[in-house]
């Protein structure tokens, strides 16, 4: 290596630094502009990175190198969801049944029933536990749509109510009904009168749209007008997409889920459902 270094000074040819070839390698090996292209199209870093045979950081590099700002995990996730199909929608949309379905769920135990109301009414008239999400949704409802806000209901605190229709927040990454606790909850919801809603902003980016704030009020207002027995339950994605309903059977404490057709989005665009 050192007698080539001396031939090419000999010869007045600049010796390139390591880092520069490094690009020239990289240039030998892929279509740099053609990547740019391809990522701010919307294809994620994995994809291209196993496209082009090569490593995941390689790929960061090249972005880097061309002043690409990289997506984060709820950007990236956000555009694969707009970039599936109506019938690979439906399929992740009626996935999650098969975790609830056919189960029962007793009461949840509590030691101290009579505290936890009370601890309940304070909640109610301080609104301690109202979170963010929460605001930021009462902000782009109607105006007088909202009935109660943290309402007591035995020893639980309804985020916002709308007639007989209970509307919980829910902004854990899982679905709703992945944790028995809630799903004890929802039943218990029903047993005192009430139609069960979970408004589930987007995974990571707490992302909610003025379209899921459409069908969020669309369908309460069918349940508002909804005069039989039976209680419903419903889970809305933040930007719109019904992905789980059915109805209680509150002599089995169980959820019976219904069929689910994912909405086709506004404007051609396909919007996703996460799982």
């Amino acid at each position: 290596m050192y007698a080539v270094r001396r031939i090419l000074r000999d010869h007045g040819v600049q010796i390139r630094g390591r880092r520069e070839a490094l690009r020239v390698n990289r240039q030998a090996r892929v279509d740099e502009v053609e990547i740019v292209r391809r990522y701010g199209s919307g294809e994620s870093r994995n994809a291209l990175a196993q496209d082009a045979g090569v490593s995941y950081g390689f790929i960061e590099t090249v972005l880097r190198d061309h002043g690409v700002p990289l997506r984060d995990c709820g950007e990236a996730n956000r555009l694969h969801e707009e970039r599936l199909t109506l019938q690979e929608r439906q399929v992740r949309a009626t996935r999650h049944q098969r975790v609830w379905e056919g189960r029962t769920y007793p009461p949840s135990p509590c030691a101290y029933p009579e505290g936890m109301r009370k601890k309940a009414a304070t909640q109610q008239r301080t609104k301690s536990m109202q979170q963010p999400t929460e605001v930021s949704l009462l902000g782009m409802l109607p105006a007088g749509w909202v009935d109660a806000e943290q309402l007591a209901v035995d020893r639980y605190n309804i985020d916002l109510t709308h007639g007989p229709v209970a509307v919980e927040v829910h902004c854990s990454a899982l679905h709703p009904f992945r944790s028995e606790s809630t799903a004890s909850r929802a039943v218990d919801l029903a047993e005192h009168g009430w139609h069960v809603l979970y408004f589930w902003p987007n995974a990571g980016v707490r992302r909610i749209t003025p379209r899921g704030v459409e069908e969020l009020v669309t369908h309460a207002e069918r349940l508002n007008r909804d005069p039989s027995s039976p209680r419903q339950y419903l889970v809305i994605r933040g930007g719109g997409e019904l992905v789980t309903a059915g109805r209680f059977d509150l002599e089995h404490r169980a959820l019976v889920p219904a069929p689910v057709d994912a909405p086709e989005a506004p404007d051609g665009v396909n919007a996703g459902v996460a799982g």
